[in-house]
């Protein structure tokens, strides 16, 4: 029991030890000496209260160790026998040693609480540390504006002379001077009436206050705006602007204490705007008659042309995108003529590119397409590879109305390469123009005719002339009356590109029939 006593009072000297060290330093870790520059100043406060913080750790852990150290102390001092040798002079020891660690931890109590005290003070120092590094601002003074005695205009010229001159500390005789700089037309001319001096500046600003500053004046300037305002025209634009002048009056109006939820009031507001406004607020009142107000009804009014104003937006926004896709159609092809451009035919009896099958310059006869198609397994209705002809569901041949052939291999047609070559003859024949000057209606295909006839004829045979010369003077004969040919549409192009023969014209003439008043010529004779 004596070993474990003496175990017991070594722990508690090494922790008693321990606290007594900081409790040494606590008087100098307490002690606050801010430094007197301002930019280091706020790092000193930061760096103490942190070392603050850790000395009142560093003491309350010490404190603990102390007091568990000497209650297993004084324990194992309580529980020696009255027979131990030198009974007497170890208790002596025991209550010397406990006494000396409670008086420790009291210290430590007491360190405890000047260590808050001081972090304290460093958190309320702190704030007036920021305030008196932040720099004041120093704002522009205000001008003062004019007065010239309109009562919508007192509030905000008094409210700025109040805080630029009338409360400033200077004398009365340098703020009269200030106002009477300040006033205009009207107001200045009431504050003449008082002399400029000292004494009279109170009795000025009493005057003004009297004159303009009565509630009822702004009420009756505010009545006879909104009775003024109206909207420029019926547009959304014109009505949201007289939307925003009766708010803001309505608005004052109630400010100033006047009673704004009367009849009068929302008829004389409602009747301002357009129909289609008029309407809607109408239909919303008679949902809501028992809660009906004029603040409500400005709301419904609001409502309203926000929505107008949203719907004209999008109705903008369509015309534009129509606009614009117009705009990118006619600049560049769409993908469809693009494809049309690019698009190219591939023969199915050579298999290249450049012409079609029709005109296939290397299988020019029907035998020749017919023997290839049936050699590479072809559709002979169609030309594709993947089915036969019976099974082909791409209809009959469009030339003769039979089922299992293609119109290029049809017996009834002659291949493009089968044309018989033109004749020297007809390689010659100029371009024809038409003529500089507008000819009479009833002369120009007469004229046409024969102009042709000669150029075209004229190293064959010159009787042909003769004859188209007479043909021609016929028509001069009764300018009264219109000569009328009727040509079959294949005739004449081959009159004008092949160059009629001889015996073919001489045929044309016998067909002509002359009547007194018109120059017939019968159909049958090309037909």
């Amino acid at each position: 029991m004596a070993t474990t006593l003496a175990t017991r009072q070594g722990i508690l000297t090494r922790t008693t030890g321990c606290l007594a060290a900081i409790l040494d330093d606590v008087p100098n870790q307490i002690c606050i000496q801010p430094s007197t520059d301002s930019s280091t100043r706020y790092a000193y406060v930061h760096d103490k209260k942190y070392e603050l913080l850790k000395l009142k750790r560093n003491l309350e852990s010490a404190s603990a160790h102390v007091d568990k150290a000497l209650q297993a102390y004084t324990q194992a001092a309580d529980g020696l026998e009255s027979d131990t040798p030198q009974f007497a002079g170890i208790l002596e020891k025991v209550s010397a040693n406990s006494a000396a660690a409670q008086e420790l931890l009291i210290r430590a109590q007491t360190s405890l609480t000047e260590v808050d005290i001081a972090i304290e003070e460093l958190s309320m120092a702190s704030p007036t540390l920021v305030e008196e590094e932040t720099p004041p601002v120093q704002l522009a003074p205000l001008p003062i504006p004019k007065f010239s005695g309109k009562v919508w205009e007192w509030e905000n010229f008094w409210s700025i002379f109040d805080y630029s001159v009338h409360s400033r500390n200077i004398a009365d005789i340098h703020k009269m001077n200030y106002l009477t700089e300040a006033l205009q037309g009207e107001a200045r001319r009431a504050v003449q009436q008082f002399q400029v001096s000292g004494s009279s500046y109170m009795m000025a600003i009493d005057h003004l206050k009297r004159k303009y500053g009565n509630p009822q004046l702004l009420l009756n300037e505010l009545a006879g705006r909104l009775e003024k305002c109206h909207a420029c025209s019926r547009r959304i634009e014109d009505q949201r602007t007289l939307y925003e002048e009766v708010s803001s009056i309505i608005n004052q109006m109630k400010l100033k204490g006047e009673s704004i939820d009367n009849i009068l009031l929302q008829k004389q507001v409602l009747s301002k705007f357009s129909e289609p406004i008029q309407r809607h607020v109408l239909r919303k009142k008679q949902k809501q008659a028992n809660i009906w107000t004029t603040s409500l009804l400005l709301s419904h009014v609001c409502d309203f042309i926000d929505t107008e104003v949203e719907i004209q937006r999008q109705v903008d926004n369509n015309k534009n995108d129509g606009r614009e896709m117009k705009q990118r159609k006619s600049i560049s092809p769409t993908p469809k003529r693009i494809a049309n451009k690019v698009k190219t035919f591939i023969c199915f009896f050579c298999e290249k590119t450049g012409h079609s099958p029709r005109n296939c310059p290397e299988y020019t006869t029907r035998e020749q397409r017919v023997d290839h198609m049936k050699r590479n397994c072809l559709c002979l209705n169609y030309g594709e590879p993947d089915h036969r002809a019976n099974q082909c569901s791409k209809g009959a041949c469009k030339l003769c109305n039979k089922v299992g052939h293609h119109p290029f291999i049809c017996r009834q047609t002659t291949p493009f390469h089968e044309k018989e070559p033109q004749s020297a003859t007809e390689k010659k024949t100029p371009t024809i123009t038409k003529p500089s000057k507008p000819l009479p209606r009833r002369a120009t295909r007469q004229n046409f005719v024969s102009s042709a006839v000669m150029h075209n004829l004229k190293d064959d045979d010159t009787d042909v002339n003769d004859d188209i010369e007479t043909l021609t003077r016929m028509k001069s004969t009764d300018t009264s009356t219109s000569t009328k040919m009727a040509f079959s549409s294949e005739k004449r192009k081959s009159l004008i590109r092949l160059h009629i023969h001889w015996k073919l014209f001489t045929f044309f003439s016998t067909q002509v029939q002359i009547v007194p008043s018109s120059v017939k010529i019968s159909k049958n004779a090309y037909i």
